[in-house]
């Protein structure tokens, strides 16, 4: 029971990921403030917090094109995070293009897959979840849940058995990020 709730709530936590984040970088200033006033207001409990936390400051090994290029990401907080490094911000740092802008066959397409393929092999190997769903403007791109399925086969390298990668590793069921929006209501609903 405990390990399959955790799994769903880990699962809805990828979802909304990149919205969680950038909300509650805008409205705190450190990390610690930020989970104090969470757990205070019952928004969320402290597990939670500390697993969103960690997948997202976690620090990743840089791909060779950032490390030949001096680039630590975008992130005013910590330098080789996962925000910082695979976010749109990102790509116009490395490039100079917005996002939308450049070419897919662009090599900048397959450094932003490896740092979320990393991401799913660190929610793989840490909490074995049934499905990672990666939403957001960069995974929006029609070209990158390929990317970044191959990237993650290769990172994985056989290591745990998971279900078939087109199955596991997908986007949001509705267009526009809209499944993090009724993510957030389902959770609500489930709370009250």
């Amino acid at each position: 029971m405990f390990l399959s709730t955790l799994r769903l709530m880990l699962t809805h936590l990828l979802m909304v990921r990149h919205l969680f984040v950038k909300v509650l970088r805008a409205l705190f200033t450190t990390l610690s403030e930020l989970v104090l006033v969470l757990v205070l207001f019952k928004m969320v409990s402290s597990l939670v917090v500390w697993v969103t936390l960690k997948l997202v400051t976690y620090m990743y090994p840089l791909h060779p094109n950032d490390v030949a290029n001096e680039f630590n990401g975008t992130c005013p907080f910590h330098r080789g995070c996962l925000e910082g490094l695979a976010a749109g911000p990102s790509l116009e740092a490395r490039t100079g293009i917005r996002g939308e802008l450049i070419d897919q066959h662009s090599e900048v397409w397959d450094v932003q897959a490896y740092y979320i393929a990393q991401a799913a092999v660190q929610a793989t190997v840490l909490y074995r979840p049934e499905v990672i769903v990666f939403g957001g403007g960069v995974m929006g791109q029609e070209h990158m849940l390929r990317r970044v399925r191959e990237k993650f086969t290769v990172l994985l390298n056989g290591y745990l058995p998971v279900p078939d990668v087109n199955e596991y590793i997908v986007t949001p069921a509705v267009s526009g990020n809209g499944s993090a929006t009724l993510g957030n209501f389902a959770l609500a609903k489930g709370r009250s």
